[in-house]
């Protein structure tokens, strides 16, 4: 008796494989940017979290000393009016370097006090000038810091770098030659600001927000890391001369500044975002007279090579879609649209200028 014939199993043609290969391939097309705007929503999240515990920290801070730290403190007197600068701006100990203890960095935090201590006492008991820091404390040289990390920023060049920059207001200005009139950030150069000095309200000013990190290589055009550097402006016709400060200086004056600063083809030699222990303009501060984001380049007016604590333009950037994560003095947090209005965002930074801030 011969066998039943074997039965063919069903399967795939070719073109059927291919179909079926095309539909998988176009699925993965539409949910991948789907799956990538979701993790950036997520690490924007998490950035406006860090963001609010560093503006946390820093209303900790003045609850413990009555004021907000010093954008520059070379090193401080806390608790004092003023900073003790006795070798100038430029070798500057950041707020930041002030709020460790409050962001659950109490061992570094410690370790960096005890660096100002010492450095106060050089200058006391006229042994010379402070010992560089990063030298003579190599930590502060060497310590990632994740609380100042954004995530979003794709790059990491530096374990000492910091996301975070405090706001400075809306000045050129970040100098110990600054007037009073030019130091009307929330941090200011060689200035504590108490929270009764923030005249507009604490829910109308900004305390700080995000920066790239850079490195040191030469300069493009319009990446963000690029625009991110500094540029060296010292040449640009009326960049290095008064006015300062918003409202004197127009919007108009900045996008001329701005443009010009775009055509240089040298950069500042410093680091934006490093040193987080430094508290300069860029380093770990920024103003307001570029809006976030700004199509216009970070650019210094100070001299050839000089630290960044000199007139210049230092925008709040980030590599969120539209805007920027930005902390107000009253601890809570907003994110700021690159479209905002110039002469709000300015009033934004002022911290008594006793203008009405709109919806933004």
């Amino acid at each position: 008796m011969n066998a039943s014939p074997r039965k063919r199993r069903p399967g795939f043609t070719l073109v059927e494989l291919l179909v079926v290969i095309a539909i998988i391939g176009t699925l993965v097309g539409l949910l991948l940017p789907a799956v990538q705007s979701a993790r950036e929503s997520a690490r924007r999240t998490q950035c406006n979290n860090k963001l609010k515990q560093f503006a946390l920290a820093a209303l900790n801070y003045h609850d413990a000393r009555q004021a907000l730290p010093s954008m520059t403190n070379s090193p401080p007197i806390e608790g004092g009016t003023t900073p003790y600068s006795p070798t100038g701006n430029w070798r500057s100990y950041s707020a930041h370097s002030l709020l460790l203890p409050y962001l659950e960095e109490k061992a570094l935090g410690d370790y960096v006090y005890q660096s100002i201590r010492e450095n106060r006492r050089s200058c006391d008991d006229g042994t010379g000038p402070p010992p560089d820091m990063t030298t003579t404390y190599p930590q502060t040289n060497s310590t990632a810091i994740a609380a100042l990390r954004c995530p979003s920023d794709p790059d990491k060049y530096w374990a000492y770098a910091t996301n975070y920059a405090v706001c400075a207001g809306a000045t050129k200005l970040a100098g110990n030659n600054a007037t009073s009139a030019d130091r009307k950030g929330a941090f200011n150069a060689g200035m504590f600001v108490a929270i009764s000095d923030i005249r507009d309200g604490t829910s109308k000013t900004l305390m700080a927000s995000e920066i790239l990190t850079t490195n040191d290589s030469t300069i493009g055009t319009s990446d963000p890391k690029d625009l991110a550097k500094v540029r060296e402006g010292n040449g640009v016709s009326g960049g290095n001369a008064a006015p300062w400060s918003f409202p004197t200086l127009t919007e108009s004056a900045v996008d001329g500044y701005g443009a010009a600063c775009l055509a240089l083809t040298s950069i500042n030699g410093n680091r934006t975002g490093a040193y987080w222990m430094k508290g300069q303009y860029a380093r770990t501060a920024y103003n307001t007279l570029l809006k976030p984001n700004s199509q216009w380049p970070n650019c210094t007016f100070h001299c050839s090579g000089c630290n960044y604590d000199g007139p210049g333009m230092h925008a709040a950037r980030s590599y969120h879609n539209g805007g920027v994560n930005a902390a107000l003095c009253d601890g809570s947090t907003r994110f700021l649209a690159d479209a905002i209005d110039w002469t709000t965002y300015q009033r934004l930074g002022h911290i008594q200028d006793g203008q009405t801030v709109g919806d933004y």
